[in-house]
């Protein structure tokens, strides 16, 4: 999905610490090749891999195709999945505090060891999701 590996390979050298405190969000992704008009019109982003505990907070993947995409590590503080399909996709040790999935499809899911604090899942299809040691969930209680 990436279009230019160079840079995603100098990102990983370099350490998220330093990326993240000059670039939030979409530059982030621009970066990485990503499309935003794909992002911003609910495009099909199936199998993406955005794990790599980037700072992706506050973008807009609402009504977009993620099926079985890779949110592994990621930083998606208020993030915004409303009505996006996310199929297995797996967030697995990635901070979703604030982040909103209503009405998303999230059937079978990977949100194990994840941060969820204040996150909205109001109408989500959350069937068959992995939720072993996420904090903050709808499974705590």
């Amino acid at each position: 999905m990436t279009k230019n590996p160079e840079v995603r390979n100098l990102i990983r050298l370099l350490g998220h610490e330093q990326i993240e405190r000059q670039l939030q969000g979409n530059e982030l992704l621009q970066i990485l090749g990503y499309d935003f008009l794909k992002i911003a019109s609910g495009g099909d982003l199936k199998g993406a891999d955005f794990g790599l505990q980037a700072p992706l907070g506050r973008v807009d993947f609402s009504g977009c195709d993620l099926k079985g995409a890779s949110f592994e590590g990621a930083n998606l503080q208020d993030a915004n999945f409303d009505r996006s399909h996310l199929e297995r996709a797996a967030f697995d040790m990635a901070n979703l505090e604030g982040a909103t999935f209503i009405d998303a499809q999230m059937y079978g899911a990977d949100l194990s060891d994840t941060l969820l604090m204040d996150a909205d899942f109001t109408g989500a299809d959350v069937r068959e999701v992995n939720w072993w040691q996420s904090w903050g969930g709808p499974n705590d209680q």
